[in-house]
């Protein structure tokens, strides 16, 4: 039986959807070449060439609504995505997903505003906790939420929702809660303020999800840095237990233990190119709601031990199950961490291509300062000078 740190986990897989779902139908093997480069340049942030790809596909055929969806989301073009949205559940969206978005963005929804008291906001992180949380204030309503770069849109427990009084959506859609294949229905709904520690954020769209291991814990929700705090630099800095937000592009890190390397974006997760012991490069999941090192999907093979006992996730999908890997070593841009918590080996699947083969997390550095960059589009990790 997990703690609350193994319930955040599996929450912060929400990013994991299923192979039906947004991340898998990039894999399709009878998808045009043009969809496949497309999305590959979309989770690049290359929308010029996203875009040259994108006029070789039919108008209306499902891949070009489905890239033109995603790309309205990078936008931010609360209208476009509308549009769009509308377009790809009439088209037929197998994850749902576009016919919330469609109901939501439908009603005028007003574009988010993220407001900054100087150049700077700082706040703590509360102390004992494997995983970044601060106190955040959700209208008249105080209390912790996780922060997390695995989420791919800030989340908040039904429990919260109702207390809000915040309209949710008709439409609902599956969303992947742990790494064991979990799922849960999620609706949309507008957040009308979260604020704390030197900003205010207003009208954010959020996932509603019921979670009875959060409300629990008296947890209110799940904030995604990237989401959230767009236009940002984002440090959550794990030893020190503090949140930083600052205005304009990351300075890099200089410490000797330090690496930034560019993030990526697939479907609407958020991924880094990774090595675990033995396995080779591939993308990986960056979870800050994550106790774990690492979690890793069936298709990829490190060369670990397997510990032998099966551990038990819980989330909103349920219970699932787990096998943890002994020790292991992580290579990320010019840095080499070393798991300080087990692995996991899960029954998430994976898919070829552009697709996750796990998630990274807090295990490999509990101590250090992680940096999210949502201007350059990097991640920038500083470590310890010594531990």
């Amino acid at each position: 039986m997990l703690t609350l740190a193994t319930a955040v986990l599996a929450a912060g897989l929400a990013s994991a959807p299923p192979p039906s779902s947004n991340t898998g139908s990039l894999d399709r093997r009878e998808a045009p070449s043009a969809y496949r480069e497309a999305r590959a340049a979309l989770a690049r942030f290359d929308r010029a060439t996203a875009r040259k790809l994108m006029q070789k596909l039919p108008g209306q055929g499902r891949e070009a609504l489905e890239l033109e969806w995603h790309l309205a989301h990078q936008l931010r073009d609360s209208k476009r995505i509308a549009r769009a949205a509308a377009q790809l559940c009439t088209a037929g969206d197998p994850t749902g997903r576009a016919c919330a978005d469609a109901e939501l963005y439908g009603g005028n929804l007003p574009r988010s505003q993220l407001k900054l008291l100087g150049e700077r906001a700082q706040l703590p992180l509360v102390p004992d906790v494997p995983v970044p949380v601060a106190v955040f204030s959700a209208g008249q309503h105080k209390a912790p939420f996780v922060l997390d770069t695995g989420a791919s849109q800030t989340v908040i427990t039904a429990r919260l929702a109702k207390e809000l009084n915040l309209a949710t959506t008709e439409a609902s859609f599956p969303v992947g809660v742990a790494a064991g294949g979990g799922r849960a229905p999620a609706r949309l709904a507008v957040l009308p303020q979260l604020t704390g520690g030197g900003f205010s954020l207003t009208d954010l769209p959020v996932l509603v999800i019921d979670m009875p291991e959060l409300d629990a814990a008296g947890v209110g929700g799940i904030v995604s840095p990237q989401q959230a705090f767009d236009g940002l630099s984002v440090t959550l800095d794990l030893g020190q237990r503090r949140m930083a937000l600052a205005k304009g592009p990351a300075p890099k890190p200089i410490a000797e233990r330090s690496t930034v390397v560019p993030y990526l974006v697939v479907g609407f997760d958020l991924a880094v190119e990774a090595a675990i012991e033995g396995g080779p490069p591939a993308l990986f999941g960056l979870d800050t709601g994550m106790p774990s090192a690492f979690a890793v999907a069936q298709g990829y093979q490190p060369g670990l031990e397997k510990v032998g006992q099966s551990v038990a996730l819980h989330g909103a999908g349920g219970q699932s199950s787990a096998v943890e890997l002994r020790g292991g070593s992580v290579r990320l841009g010019t840095l080499t961490l070393a798991a300080r918590t087990p692995g996991i080996l899960s029954q998430m699947p994976q898919a070829d291509g552009l697709a996750l083969s796990g998630l990274l997390g807090n295990g490999l550095w509990p101590d250090g300062a992680l940096t999210l960059d949502t201007v350059q589009h990097t991640v920038a990790l500083q470590l310890p000078d010594s531990e």
